[in-house]
């Protein structure tokens, strides 16, 4: 079986957190009501609270650890942007721009990252919004957006003169 990317994992632990949050709040729920048959001495009800509390803490044991998962799944994603981000920066501009027209990102475009964007997950395509005044000061990024824009600019003077 392959393992999950952490990205998938964070997602999928946060949904079972969630479930189990609902399964503990409604076992909490069910407590007090047993505690109280236990008290009342109905029979059987110290079984049955036992058995109850068993599962409360083996579900509240269950949540500890995903919670911990969750977090080590978080930090390993975090990494794996910011390889991703370091190895979109690497690549040239001329690179990065493989594939790129008016209407259509580079091949190197993800929907983790831009490639135009050096690996952030912002697409900054000329055509679709371009690069942000608060990207502006980055070198890299400014070297791939002014390819980015000679290439487009290049292909339309090729469909101009047919």
């Amino acid at each position: 079986m392959t393992a999950m990317s952490p990205e998938a994992l964070v997602d999928a632990l946060q949904v079972q957190i969630a479930g189990l949050d609902s399964a503990i709040a409604g076992l909490d729920a069910e407590t007090g009501s047993l505690a109280f048959e236990d008290a009342s001495g109905v029979t059987g009800a110290a079984k049955r609270l036992a058995a109850h509390l068993d599962k409360l803490e083996l579900a509240k044991s269950d949540r500890a650890l995903k919670q911990r998962a969750l977090e080590v799944a978080r930090s390993r994603a975090a990494d794996s942007d910011k390889q991703r981000i370091e190895r979109a920066r690497a690549v040239s501009p001329a690179e990065a721009m493989k594939g790129i027209t008016r209407t259509k990102c580079p091949g190197t475009c993800s929907a983790g990252g831009c490639a135009l964007a050096g690996g952030l997950p912002r697409c900054v395509h000329p055509a679709k919004g371009g690069l942000p005044a608060e990207l502006m000061n980055d070198r890299v990024l400014r070297d791939f957006n002014e390819a980015a824009l000679a290439e487009l600019a290049h292909q339309a003077a090729e469909d101009r003169l047919g």
